[in-house]
């Protein structure tokens, strides 16, 4: 439920569009069945249950309001943690970072800062800064002196002015994936306008390939722990994608290191490595699977291109030894007996024959690795027999984009 007219008011302060309102279940706790626990519980509780993903149901009725794991979190009221870090602009605060996030990319949507240039991205993080600590004591204030804790709901412009919910953006880029996760990009901002494209990147990352924060991700966690405490680096990628969020499962992951929140300098350069991505990979297809020499030189200079609009794609740093390394496990796992019956399991075996073949050739042709611009007829074989996997099993897509496809980068 939005307070009317916030919206307007915050605008016109700080120039933001967010609206500030209040869940049903906080207003009315009374509804929740959820029983909770008192203080010293709830830090022992947080502590014993992090680490256990089969007990994430456990955690959602017994710390209902998040974990607690120091006398700070759990004695000082959360009105006052959110004025605090307001006003001392605490990065590190877990209200203030995610505030200050939200509004960098409201800000970053709007177009009136040239995100390819040091001074103006510099000075987008110092405008987010100050109005992110408004927003924080404003947050903190009303909770305070209001009926319950509330949040606000960023709205940006988008393509011909229409306003958008920062959360209708989310939902709908989560269904273009889900459509087709090799375009959902582009048409991201087709249709919400190359401004948008900031929220292609999502808020935290993760060393562990594959890990999703739904709630079918969090039983396919539960019910392969043996895979997870083997292949810690790969299992995620056997994993469903999933549609429902799951809190339990993403805040456990947060606690537990699995999960880490990203910095808005970060935050920029993920989006601008996805946009990336996708035009240049959107121009590479254009010529077909056998690329000639012009072909490649047109390519290389259209990289620069999107480079020089878009930096952060060119921060890309790929660990090779640990690509090489996890591809081999991807391989290893998918041939266990847990994973029988697995739709991705099925599609990596598949693939491992023909990329074994593929490199078979390039030993033959002098080579090493994948890993060399002369195997371009390579690269587009396996391209296509990706493409073609992915069609049959849509969860693959995000194996090959995410790791086996870097072992040619």
């Amino acid at each position: 439920m939005s307070i009317p007219l916030t919206g307007y008011l915050t605008k016109m302060v700080t120039g933001v569009n967010a609206d500030f309102g209040f869940s049903v279940k906080g207003i009315a706790p009374g509804f929740d069945y959820r029983p909770g626990l008192g203080p010293v519980m709830t830090m022992t509780t947080s502590a014993i249950l992090k680490n256990v993903p089969e007990q994430d149901f456990v955690r959602k009725i017994l710390l209902p309001y998040g974990e607690r794991t120091n006398f700070g979190d759990t004695f000082v009221p959360t009105w006052v943690t959110k004025v605090y870090e307001g006003l001392t602009g605490n990065t590190d605060g877990r209200f203030f970072a995610n505030t200050y996030a939200e509004t960098m990319q409201a800000l970053a949507a709007t177009g009136k800062y040239d995100l390819s240039n040091v001074n103006d991205k510099a000075r987008l993080e110092d405008d987010a800064k100050d109005k992110a600590r408004f927003f924080a004591v404003l947050r903190g204030i009303v909770q305070f002196t209001g009926p319950a804790a509330g949040d606000f709901d960023f709205s940006v412009a988008v393509k011909d002015g229409m306003d958008v919910h920062t959360a209708g953006l989310a939902t709908a880029l989560q269904a273009l994936r889900e459509n087709n996760p090799d375009t959902s990009a582009l048409r991201f901002v087709e249709i919400f306008g190359e401004n948008a494209f900031i929220y292609l990147s999502n808020k935290t990352t993760t060393d562990m390939g594959g890990l999703g924060a739904s709630k079918e991700f969090g039983n396919f966690e539960r019910n392969n722990s043996s895979l997870f405490r083997k292949y810690k680096d790969i299992a995620g990628f056997f994993g469903p994608s999933g549609t429902d969020f799951d809190f339990e499962v993403y805040t456990r992951q947060l606690a537990t290191g699995a999960r880490t929140r990203l910095t808005p300098e970060e935050i920029i350069d993920a989006s601008q490595k996805a946009i990336g991505m996708a035009f240049y990979r959107d121009m590479k297809s254009e010529f077909g699977p056998k690329l000639n020499q012009s072909q490649r030189d047109y390519l290389a200079n259209y990289k620069k291109a999107i480079i020089a609009k878009y930096p952060g794609f060119g921060k890309m740093n790929l660990d090779p030894n640990k690509t090489s390394r996890d591809i081999n496990s991807l391989f290893e796992a998918a041939k266990t007996d847990g994973l029988q019956g697995n739709g991705v399991a099925q599609a990596v075996n598949y693939y491992e024959q023909i990329r074994n073949q593929a490199l078979a050739e390039a030993n033959r042709r002098g080579y090493d690795s994948l890993a060399h611009d002369a195997l371009s007829d390579l690269h587009e074989y396996l391209y296509s027999y990706a493409e073609t996997l992915t069609e049959q099993t849509p969860d693959f897509g995000k194996v090959y984009d995410r790791l086996l496809s870097q072992e040619m980068e």
